[in-house]
């Protein structure tokens, strides 16, 4: 009976030994879980920061092209303007050498 008893009291260290690695063992494994959650939470902050970062500069590209647009359309605007001051200055001028030659040959 002695010998039961001393095996017994054995297994009981035995599997307390165990216990208390797998407790370590639990015990690292939250650590590193609760690790892996706060850096999923920080990688997570980062992606949204990110996407309102990319949001904002799509806007701007938007806004910069329809600008563009504009520009263009008032830079077109002012060439069509030149050209035709251009035509009526030329006709003027003709009208004045007309005149001149006009007033040489008088």
């Amino acid at each position: 009976k002695a010998a039961l008893v001393a095996q017994l009291e054995s297994f009981k260290q035995e599997a307390a030994a165990h216990n208390q690695i797998h407790k370590n063992d639990l015990c690292t494994l939250e650590k590193k879980h609760a690790a892996a959650w706060a850096e999923h939470a920080k990688i997570k902050v980062a992606h949204e920061t990110a996407q309102e970062k990319l949001a904002r500069l799509e806007a701007e590209v938007k806004a910069q092209s329809a600008l563009r647009v504009e520009v263009e359309r008032k830079l077109a605007e002012a060439n069509q303007e030149v050209s035709e001051q251009k035509k009526r200055f030329g006709a003027v001028l003709e009208e004045l050498r007309a005149e001149a030659g006009l007033k040489r040959s008088s």
